[in-house]
């Protein structure tokens, strides 16, 4: 922005405001995760003892909301009915977090789906991109754990954090053509 005001920028006048502008965003959204962060145990303890959302139609949503702003991305989405007591809006952060990343990685594909199996439920977030090493998969969900490039984040950190408050795990595996990140939780028992 200085090197505009000054008259000296490199290539055209409208890279560099973009370059300003993917900047600003990139960190509007650390400065959200950040504040979300810091009221996550609040929110986590003092929501709704009987909250229950469907993981189906939280999916399908998402789904939507994600593939608006990644067309070019081929969406597989795949639901059936199940109900996870759980906040809507804490597992929304959850799985927002990792399709962000799913979005950042994906080369073509992205696939959402979900099954049910006994007492839980099984929601898979997919993408086609490159493969994580063992030694970035084994601290992925840690806090301000870096990227491939080198950036710290807190979105996996936050997503499982508000997995296992609900009772559920989250994994992140290597699988043939992609990466895949499981959550699994427990279903509502008032709807078995």
């Amino acid at each position: 922005a200085q090197a505009i005001l000054d008259g000296v920028y490199v290539n055209s006048l409208e890279h560099n405001a973009t370059v300003i502008e993917e900047e600003a965003r990139r960190l509007e959204n650390k400065i959200s995760k950040i504040l979300y962060y810091n009221t996550l145990d609040y929110s986590l303890s003092n929501n709704q003892a009987d909250a229950v959302t469907a993981a189906d139609e939280l999916l399908e949503d998402l789904a939507a909301r994600f593939s608006a702003l990644a067309p070019h991305l081929h969406w597989q989405v795949q639901t059936e009915p199940a109900q996870i007591a759980a906040d809507e809006e804490n597992l929304r952060v959850a799985l927002e977090n990792i399709l962000d990343n799913a979005l950042r990685y994906a080369r073509t594909t992205i696939s959402l789906h979900n099954n049910c199996q006994q007492d839980q439920v099984i929601i898979t977030i997919a993408n086609d991109g490159p493969p994580i090493t063992e030694a970035r998969r084994e601290r992925i969900f840690d806090q301000l754990s870096k990227d491939a490039s080198g950036n710290f984040g807190l979105g996996l950190f936050i997503s499982r954090k508000i997995i296992t408050h609900y009772g559920g795990e989250i994994t992140a595996e290597n699988m043939p053509g992609g990466v895949s990140f499981q959550v699994t939780l427990p279903l509502n028992k008032e709807m078995e």
